[in-house]
């Protein structure tokens, strides 16, 4: 292959257009781009779901800063806080606490519930406190209970929540603690105030892991504010519901309180945060002892429940601190599932394969490159690794050779730079003229290059017998690799014990059934973009359906090909009515009923998921 040279090129070649008058002024281009995306989501999107209650005008919005995003605050919608103080908040004589009161919206709820109850406001201040970090937010929350009382004594503190303890307030303890937990996720959550936070929850007796969001170590600490006997309303993030990092909280709500109620959304509720919501209840002094989780369309809906929540049944059996996901489904439901997978032939997938993240690179932009940037620095061949696509240019359960090839052609990045020899071999190689490159582009300072050693030596390269979906839409799939292609991280690596190729087409197959697909729903993240996210070792919990005998193995072999025609044109329920048929009812014996049930259960929970991707925005 001739080798270009810029004094081959044409004067105006746009390639070398691009390299001297436009690619210098890139790196100071994208920190902009970056700045303007940043002050849109911070304060436009966020400006949307501020409440009537606040000033909601130009100038307002305008004070508004970066600071917002980090400390986690997404404001509450006037309904939900109704709902909870209404529910919280029974006695002329209670006393409350917002733990993060921003701007006052719980505060000055509780106070009209307080009066409504037949307090007097000067009684009120010696009734209603609150703690917040943002000097601005609590001089408006203090503002606007003067303005609304005609008092002045309130009982405000700005302060972060986990240096406060009950010593610090009026009364050493509280009847009601209510609020919005700020949501900041683990990488943001960092340095002195995680462990602080850290700190606060083990003193509680919750042990969390370097992984939690602040939401959580904030909820166990709140509770050490309460009386015997108090009560607990919060908006809280649905990761209660769903994540490992939370089942010590889950524990800890079921050992403190006598029952705990759970209210869901179908909607999103908060239009600024990609997050899914739920609204959390508990009580200590209830006469029975359970969980119960309500589903309601939006908030709308909590106008009525409010009136029939006491009647509503407790599930008093089988909790534990294992994901409650499944208790968003009907009784009957739960009871259906649960006997399916305690089956001998229902295995989770931990037992018959394991799953793995795909190489992280520190770079993807660098370390993936189109066959053009391969040909132009003209890299050897040894060193370049067929690279898996994203997973949605994989739409079946096979993905070939062929497929690879094409996306080659059309210019997608399927190339993984492969190079893991020491600079002094590596020179001696063409290679080393991009590896240079990526030094004068700044490459090698990123954080996952530079603590490795050499820097461009992407470690854990191998090829999975098949993929896994890390982030779905529709639904998760398992993908056999035929092109024997490497995943980047944004894909799974599936390694089965038996990963002969029939084998794995036998397993791929027999992913694509009702139960399978419930199972994933369950054990996964849903959120509020409608995305399903199965971490590695929450997929190793999904549950396969291990063919009994040649008869089953033979009819999924077959069906392979149809069921991979079905995904490519989108088809899944046809997809998964292959499986079903041949499975559930085949081997698993599901009557017309039960198989019916599981679907309408499987497509509740999905369409539940679904439903956040077309919410408003």
């Amino acid at each position: 292959m001739t080798r270009i040279s810029f004094a081959m090129m044409e004067p105006h070649s746009p390639l070398l257009r691009y390299r001297r008058e436009i690619r210098p002024f890139v790196p100071f281009v994208i920190p902009i781009v970056k700045t303007v995306e940043s002050w849109y989501n911070t304060n436009v999107r966020t400006f949307r779901s501020r409440p009537c209650t606040r000033r909601n005008h130009f100038w307002d919005m305008c004070e508004m800063t970066a600071k917002q995003k980090q400390l986690g605050a997404f404001y509450t919608p006037e309904a939900m806080a109704d709902f909870l103080v209404g529910w919280a908040v029974r006695r002329s004589d209670d006393i409350v606490l917002d733990p993060g009161c921003g701007e006052g919206v719980f505060l000055l709820t509780a106070y009209h519930r307080l009066c409504q109850l037949g307090a007097s406001a000067a009684q009120t201040t010696a009734q209603i406190y609150g703690v917040e970090l943002e000097q601005r937010a609590c001089e408006r929350a203090r503002d606007a209970l003067q303005r609304t009382s005609g008092l002045g004594a309130y009982d405000l503190i700005c302060e972060d929540f986990f240096q406060v303890f009950p010593d610090l307030l009026g009364p050493p303890l509280v009847d009601v603690v209510l609020g919005n937990p700020p949501y900041i996720r683990y990488h943001h959550f960092t340095g002195d105030t995680r462990r602080r936070a850290l700190k606060a929850a083990e003193r509680a007796g919750v042990r969390l892991t370097r992984l939690t969001s602040a939401w959580a170590p904030y909820l166990v600490h709140a509770v050490s504010f309460l009386k015997p006997g108090g009560r607990l309303a919060m908006v809280v993030p649905a990761e209660l519901l769903q994540v490992d990092y939370a089942r010590p909280v889950r524990r800890f709500l079921l050992d403190h309180f006598a029952n705990v109620t759970v209210v869901a959304f179908e909607e999103r509720v908060f239009p600024g945060a990609l997050e899914d919501t739920v609204l959390l209840l508990a009580e200590s002094d209830g006469q029975t002892r359970g969980l119960r989780v309500v589903r309601l369309q939006n908030l709308e809906g909590l106008a009525d429940l409010a009136k029939e929540l006491d009647r509503l049944p407790l599930r008093c059996e089988c909790i534990g601190e294992d994901k409650w996901t499944r208790f968003l489904l009907a009784d009957e439901s739960i009871d259906l599932y649960e006997s399916l997978v305690e089956r001998a032939d229902v295995r989770p997938l931990d037992e018959l394969a394991a799953v793995d993240i795909g190489v992280v690179t520190g770079n993807n932009d660098y370390f993936l490159l189109t066959e053009t940037a391969a040909r132009w620095w003209e890299i050897e061949p040894r060193f370049l690794r067929p690279a898996a696509p994203k997973a949605r240019l994989m739409p079946g359960a096979v993905f070939t050779a062929e497929e690879w090839a094409t996306l080659r052609d059309t210019g997608a990045r399927s190339f993984l730079l492969d190079c893991r020899e020491e600079p002094r071999q590596a020179k001696q190689h063409r290679v080393w003229r991009y590896i240079t490159d990526g030094v004068a582009r700044g490459v090698h300072k990123g954080y996952k290059c530079r603590t490795r050693s050499p820097w461009y030596g992407v470690p854990g390269v191998r090829v999975p017998p098949a993929f896994l979906t890390y982030m779905a839409h529709e639904i998760p799939r398992l993908i056999a690799n035929h092109a024997g292609a490497v995943n980047h991280n944004l894909i799974h690596g599936v390694y089965f014990e038996d990963d002969q190729p029939e084998a794995v087409a036998l397993r791929v197959a027999s992913f694509y059934n009702t139960l399978t697909m419930l199972s994933a729903e369950l054990v996964g993240r849903s959120y509020g973009g409608g995305v399903l996210k199965l971490e590695t070792k929450e997929s190793e919990r999904t549950q396969l359906i291990e063919p009994a005998d040649e008869t089953t193995r033979q009819h999924l072999l077959t069906a392979l090909d149809q069921i991979d025609a079905h995904l490519r044109r989108r088809a899944f329920d046809k997809a998964l009515a292959i499986g079903d048929a041949i499975l559930l009812q085949g081997q698993l014996a599901l009557d017309e009923d039960a198989l019916r049930q599981l679907r309408l259960t499987y497509h509740s929970l999905r369409g539940r998921r679904m439903s956040r991707a077309h919410s408003n925005t």
